[in-house]
């Protein structure tokens, strides 16, 4: 990614997420896939997508970057460090009875399916004194 001035831009991220785990008739746990993000070698963000109810529904997330006058790399990658999430009732079934089994909530630990990412600088402010 090459931009001309160095400054903090807009990366707008277009993803279909229509994951689901489990196969409960009327009820459908989806899953918010998530993604590490790090600009030019540095400190990874880890952002979450929102399911989208389809692979065909597409959806955006956008994301504050820094980045350098000139050549940028940005890296997309899932570190599969999220287990599941916190159930209430402390166990991977309904009365809690089941010890916690990550693979049971969140069965594949995958990015969303991006489709397409955009970069905008954003706007700077310009403080105008009146006379």
């Amino acid at each position: 990614m090459e931009v001309p001035e160095s400054g903090r831009y807009n990366l707008v991220v277009q993803y279909a997420n229509g994951e689901y785990s489990g196969s409960h008739s009327y009820n459908n746990n989806v899953v918010e896939r998530y993604a590490q993000i790090s600009v030019n070698g540095g400190e990874a963000e880890t952002v979450y997508f929102k399911n989208t109810i389809s692979w065909q529904q597409f959806a955006t997330v956008t994301i504050d970057v820094n980045l350098k006058k000139g050549k940028n790399s940005i890296k997309f990658y899932n570190n599969n460090t999220y287990n599941g999430g916190a159930n209430p009732y402390g166990g991977s079934n309904g009365s809690g009875t089941s010890p916690f089994v990550d693979t049971v909530m969140v069965p594949k630990q995958y990015t969303p399916a991006f489709d397409k990412f955009e970069i905008y600088a954003q706007p700077s402010v310009v403080d105008k004194k009146e006379k």
